[in-house]
């Protein structure tokens, strides 16, 4: 069973999670987008590593 992860949107239609994870250095962006993929594919499992 595979999940979609949603980011946060205001109601001007900007997505601050994003902008955050994006605003990072390309390494911690690497290491967010993957964890994010680890939740898609496991959900609320215990082990996502």
């Amino acid at each position: 069973m595979s999940f979609n992860v949603e980011y946060f949107q205001n109601r001007d239609g900007t997505y601050p999670v994003e902008d955050f994870i994006l605003s990072q250095e390309y390494k911690m962006q690497a290491k967010i987008f993957r964890m994010i993929e680890l939740l898609e594919l496991n959900g609320n499992a215990k082990r996502i590593c």
